[in-house]
């Protein structure tokens, strides 16, 4: 199994709806995207890093299935195309790995 980790840090200035519309397409991936198991998204409490963040972990069964993930439309179309408006993209992270 391969897990997928991303931590989008919100930029400094972007109101509380905007917040709140992302963390709903975020939390939809699965109904869009069969290959994620596991969903899990919410936002940082900052109780150890202190860094406003949304913060999504979903389970794949192989590569094959996270490349499905990653090229599906759901993903470039209502997460990368707009992650921008959000995301401070040179300090959000992305992380995969094998457990």
């Amino acid at each position: 199994m391969i897990k997928h980790v991303f931590v989008g840090v919100i930029k400094e200035g972007v109101d509380e709806a905007k917040i709140n519309e992302r963390l709903e397409v975020m939390r939809a991936i699965d109904k869009y995207v069969p290959q994620v198991s596991n969903l899990a998204v919410g936002r940082n409490l900052n109780w150890y890093t202190q860094q406003d963040a949304l913060v999504l972990t979903g389970d794949f069964k192989s590569k094959e299935d996270w490349l499905a993930f990653i090229n599906s439309d759901y993903h470039q179309e209502k997460l990368i195309k707009v992650a921008g408006e959000v995301f401070d993209m040179e300090k959000s992270l992305g992380y995969e790995y094998e457990f």
